[in-house]
């Protein structure tokens, strides 16, 4: 019998096990996907997201995988352009390969000492006396399996299998009116600004975000209308890169770029924003299987290994009194939510394909509105990042 299983090995379920094996836990990892596999993701390591990783000791092995350190965001709509630099310590972001990032995480928890299992399906949740104790599921042989443990984490995504079988109570939730399509470029010619800037480009009723990432590649994503999105080929790239040219700060960018793999499309309903109840007997949520706001923040990431330490930290002070892992959740649930309503809320009304009609938006994009802009205090201070590390 395991102290954790966890379903799900990406970010929040790959930090979770690392966090309980390094205290010296048994914990069993299964994930249906291959091993460094690719997931729709917005790549983003905002400042918050870093100083995780830092404190998880995997900041230098992510730097060193080669995505620039990034200072500033570029917003250019209604034929201005504002060119802000990051306002909190340590002033810089990342923006990261989910194929890169990912396996970092898992190894740092294989060699903790987890056990990781991939392309193995959990298909229900083993109850007794109303209790989880352990999951059920076939591995890539399509043999059946069961596996027992006091505590089963939930960290497979918006699409989590814990989440179906466990049916926890949904609020805030939040309908998108956009919806995106991504794809990674060579050769991106250097805004004016420099390239290595995260650019938000305006356009007639869409937007795009460019930016550099590892592999000496860059995020090239489009946002459009949700009727649009319907009514587009959304794995054409010539549909994909003729809308991409109506953004005149843009096009001259894309100018003998070459497109480096498939399109990556997320319709309205996959950014559907909500948050969960994420805890119950035996079960808890993390990442995105428990809460989800909108992609436009960048707050994905730095949520998911947020949730992983809470999480973390209430499960043990429960299970050091002699309590039931969930007996503490509730602290769990709470934190989480204080830190995140008021930036969730933010992020649907920046998603929009129009923000420049709402003047907070404005403030906040122009640089002159930080003060308005929800803040998230995660409770502890973040670690100082080396300077060495964005030199």
């Amino acid at each position: 019998m395991w102290d954790v299983i966890v379903v799900g090995a990406r970010c929040a379920g790959a930090a979770t096990a690392l966090r309980f094996a390094r205290s010296g836990r048994s914990v069993l990892v299964l994930d249906k996907a291959p091993y460094g596999s690719d997931t729709l993701s917005t790549h983003i390591l905002i400042p918050e997201a870093l100083g995780q990783l830092q404190s998880l000791g995997l900041l230098e092995q992510v730097v060193a995988a080669g995505s620039p350190a990034i200072h500033y965001r570029r917003f250019e709509f209604c034929d201005s352009a504002y060119l802000n630099p990051l306002p909190e310590p340590p002033h810089w972001l990342m923006n990261v390969r989910r194929t890169t990032l990912d396996p970092i995480l898992v190894k740092a928890a294989f060699d903790a000492g987890a056990a990781v299992r991939h392309q193995v399906h959990v298909e229900s949740l083993i109850w007794e006396d109303g209790r989880a104790v352990g999951v059920k599921g076939r591995d890539q042989s399509g043999a059946g399996f069961e596996e027992r443990a006091r505590l089963i984490v939930g960290a497979d995504g918006r699409h989590s299998t814990v989440g179906r079988v466990v049916q926890p109570r949904e609020y805030n939730n939040m309908e998108c009116t956009t919806g995106a399509i991504y794809a990674y470029y060579e050769g991106i010619r250097p805004s004016d600004a420099g390239g290595e800037i995260l650019q938000i480009a305006f356009g007639p009723q869409c937007l795009a975000l460019c930016c550099p990432t590892d592999g000496g590649l860059f995020v090239v994503m489009l946002i459009v209308g949700t009727e649009e999105f319907n009514q587009m080929p959304v794995s054409d790239p010539r549909a994909f890169e003729a809308r991409l040219r109506t953004i005149p700060t843009l096009a001259p960018r894309l100018e003998g770029a070459r497109r480096a793999g498939k399109l990556h499309p997320a319709g309205p309903r996959e950014v559907r924003g909500y948050f969960r109840q994420p805890y119950g007997p035996g079960w808890a949520l993390v990442g995105d299987a428990g809460a989800v706001p909108h992609p436009a923040l960048g707050h994905g990431i730095a949520d998911a290994l947020r949730s992983s330490e809470l999480l973390y930290q209430f499960v043990e002070a429960a299970w050091a009194a002699g309590e039931p892992a969930e007996a503490r959740l509730g602290n769990y649930q709470r934190i989480r939510d204080a830190e995140n309503t008021g930036p969730y809320y933010f992020s649907y009304r920046i998603s929009k394909i129009d923000p420049w009609r709402d003047p907070e938006v404005v403030a906040m994009l122009s640089g002159q509105g930080r003060n308005q802009t929800p803040d998230r205090p995660y409770g502890q201070p973040r670690p100082a990042v080396p300077a060495a590390i964005v030199s």
